[in-house]
């Protein structure tokens, strides 16, 4: 079945200041420590979304509809990346949180000066988390990440406690 509406996510967690803030965190996935709403900022394109407060997010997409999730780390300049594995919430009103793992073709700049606007592109996997709106209402989630060091160390296993209001109508502005 085609979703109603596809909306796109991306949550950026700010891992070092959940490291820093954290230093005695979880290197368990089952027990992950809990980090505070304000270390994960979100965005998403469009008059669907809107983060209320920093533990608050509208969705304004009908049942049927599909959120793709996406996560990243600031800053971009830190050898840790951020890795959500699982999401833990209500299930009347989401169904399912699973990987969608694709090739997109990527471009970058062409090395050198980089005014020139030339640039390259590579065929690399890529990945969201896609959700299924499966009804309409409030609900406390928990999206579990993991910091993982360079291409291989997992730091350690956190949770982002958020409340996701679903909507069958655009977010309020």
């Amino acid at each position: 079945m085609e979703p109603k509406k596809i909306i796109d996510i991306l949550a950026m967690f700010d891992t070092r200041a959940i490291l820093d803030t954290n230093e005695e965190h979880s290197r368990d996935a089952e027990y992950p420590t809990r980090v505070a709403p304000g270390y994960v900022h979100t965005v998403s394109p469009g008059v669907e979304f809107t983060r209320l407060s920093e533990g608050e997010l509208y969705i304004g997409v009908p049942p049927g509809s599909f959120a793709r999730w996406r996560e990243t780390a600031l800053p971009f300049d830190e050898e840790y990346s951020a890795l959500m594995y699982r999401c833990i919430g209500d299930s009347e009103l989401v169904d399912g949180f699973d990987p969608l793992v694709y090739l997109v073709r990527q471009p970058h700049p062409q090395s050198g000066d980089g005014e020139n606007g030339e640039f390259d592109t590579d065929i690399v996997k890529g990945h969201a988390w896609g959700m299924r709106v499966a009804g309409i209402g409030s609900g406390d989630f928990e999206f579990h990440f993991q910091v993982v060091k360079g291409r291989e160390e997992v730091v350690g296993y956190f949770s982002w406690p958020v409340n996701i209001t679903f909507m069958g109508t655009p977010a309020p502005a």
